[in-house]
């Protein structure tokens, strides 16, 4: 019984020394995937930039005996299990063009989702399967989702959205001569409703933004009341990213007082998820999330609860 013991024992104490760091994962993580690739360029851009990529798109898990990875990219995800100073995939949902089933309508060429787990609920627009989405939703509600990339140049994107006594179309794209804005026209009324805020600081001093980030939105109803708020995103998808939230008020006359109001703003990585009525932000690069709930018409940091 004791020699069972003591094997227990020491088998214990080399799975707690033999359990992999996040640095060795990152390090085997990027080994496979110049493995895979077959282009010296994608190779270079691994070894400078693709630790960076892997912090902010991996959730790592230490459970004392054993670590548990699990990295998104794009619409796929993989886990990993590090054991004994080695990596073992043990889950992939990595879907290649001929998994992804198409929708029946045209695709035009340079657009992008904004993806949810309900995909088949989800009303998409513009839907491109090679772009990286950041807004994610995570229960069964169905929001409306649309992008707005570089290569549309002057073109709007344009998005329903409704409210308890009225219903519009938000309408956000480049401005002219530089610049952009972002409205909603209201229904059977003239007026224009801007979305404003004075810390657009993801944009460059002519008001445009990076080659490499696209404007994603979502009009989400976080509580139910008839009121969809207005989600505003601007990111790459890997390490910057910056989100505004818009709530809707019902007043006299929307031509004296906008309704839409700034409910909150913050940055964030990689991707935002919706969840009832919480926002879930991820920050830095060790998995930490922070979380927004809505009530009584207003954004709470959960800590502050």
């Amino acid at each position: 019984m004791k020699k069972w013991l003591i094997a227990i024992f020491l088998i214990l104490i080399i799975l707690i020394l033999t359990n992999p760091s996040e640095e060795e994962y990152y390090t085997w993580a990027k080994d496979k995937i110049k493995e895979k690739s077959n282009s010296e360029w994608i190779n270079i851009g691994v070894d400078w930039f693709g630790e960076k990529v892997l912090e902010t798109t991996t959730n790592p898990r230490d459970y004392i005996l054993f670590s548990i990875y699990k990295t998104s990219i794009m619409n796929n995800q993989v886990t990993t299990l590090g054991i004994f100073k080695s990596f073992i995939p043990i889950s992939s949902n990595i879907q290649t063009s001929k998994d992804v089933p198409l929708p029946e309508q045209k695709i035009q060429p340079a657009t992008a989702p904004i993806t949810t787990e309900e995909e088949s609920e989800v009303e998409i627009d513009n839907t491109d399967f090679n772009k990286m989405p950041f807004i994610l939703v995570n229960d069964k509600r169905s929001p409306s989702l649309s992008y707005w990339g570089p290569e549309k140049l002057l073109e709007q994107t344009e998005q329903k959205v409704k409210f308890n006594d009225r219903s519009g179309t938000l309408m956000y794209g480049r401005d002219k001569p530089n610049g952009f804005k972002f409205r909603i026209i209201l229904d059977n009324n003239p007026v224009s409703l801007y979305l404003e805020d004075n810390d657009y600081d993801v944009f460059d001093d002519l008001g445009e933004i990076p080659q490499d980030h696209t404007i994603q939105a979502a009009t989400y109803d976080f509580d139910n009341d008839g009121n969809e708020e207005v989600i505003i995103a601007v990111g790459d998808g890997y390490s910057q990213g910056k989100f505004w939230v818009y709530g809707y008020s019902t007043v006299k006359n929307v031509e004296e007082v906008n309704p839409m109001k700034l409910l909150l703003t913050e940055y964030f990585q990689s991707t935002l998820n919706l969840n009832d009525n919480v926002i879930m932000v991820p920050i830095g690069s060790q998995g930490q999330i922070e979380e927004y709930i809505f009530t009584n018409n207003k954004f709470y940091f959960s800590n502050n609860l």
